[in-house]
């Protein structure tokens, strides 16, 4: 994986903050409401909440705790 969008809370989804030790590189303009809990598609683990998501792009290839500066 390299890029991806994952959905996040939307107070959370600001650009350039950290999310699961990635930057956020984009934010989408819509949000969405899930009513019940559910897994996230792309990374399994997560348990998403009932709540009011916002998409976010983040760059799975390169973490921020393994970047060289």
């Amino acid at each position: 994986m390299s890029k991806v969008w994952i959905p996040v809370f939307e107070h959370e989804a600001v650009k350039g903050q950290e999310i699961m030790n990635y930057r956020i590189l984009a934010v989408a303009k819509k949000n969405h409401f899930r009513k019940f809990d559910s897994k996230c598609k792309i990374f399994p683990f997560r348990l998403l909440p009932a709540g009011t998501y916002r998409s976010v792009l983040i760059d799975t290839s390169n973490p921020i705790n393994q970047r060289n500066y």
